[in-house]
């Protein structure tokens, strides 16, 4: 039995880490957003292909070691609970290559997309930029909808002037 556990655990870490997306037992969301140095909720205003698309568009074994690019997100900040949000230089997503010319496709399972005008509520430990999803399990930031309102409210919260 102890056999079969320690081959899952190896199986499980070389999975693409942007396909499983898993929360320690004692995570609490409402701690998270009290313990952050940054919440605010923003609006996203435009998007763009980072920097590293044109690397793994361009490079063949990269595509196939690893096909990650990221998308940033421009955005306004609608409300300010606390900390600077100007310490997030922008949000962003990871995002696949697919290389048209090759008869198949990957697809994996986290590989949200936002357009301007969603709403995201953002929650940063530190500056720099933060990841963004619809999954709750995949970031600490995700799109601002009634359950994120709870959740301030919960961590007690309230607009910052």
């Amino acid at each position: 039995m102890r056999v079969f556990a320690i081959i899952a655990v190896f199986l499980s870490l070389a999975a693409p880490a942007h396909a499983i997306c898993v929360r320690s037992t004692d995570y609490s969301e409402v701690d998270t957003v009290k313990n952050s140095s940054t919440v605010f909720v923003a609006t996203i205003t435009s998007t763009r292909l980072g920097s590293d698309y044109e690397l793994v568009k361009a490079d063949k074994k990269r595509q196939r070691s690893r096909p990650w690019y990221t998308v940033e997100y421009a955005y306004e900040v609608a409300i300010r609970f606390k900390g600077d949000p100007l310490s997030v230089p922008f949000l962003f997503t990871a995002g696949v290559y697919n290389d048209p010319k090759v008869g198949s496709n990957r697809i994996y399972g986290e590989q949200s997309r936002f357009v301007p005008g969603d709403s995201i509520l953002v929650v940063a430990s530190e500056p720099g930029p933060v990841s963004i999803s619809w999954l709750r399990d995949c970031t600490d930031s995700w799109p601002w909808d009634s359950q994120s309102r709870d959740l301030i409210k919960k961590a007690g919260l309230q607009p910052a002037p």
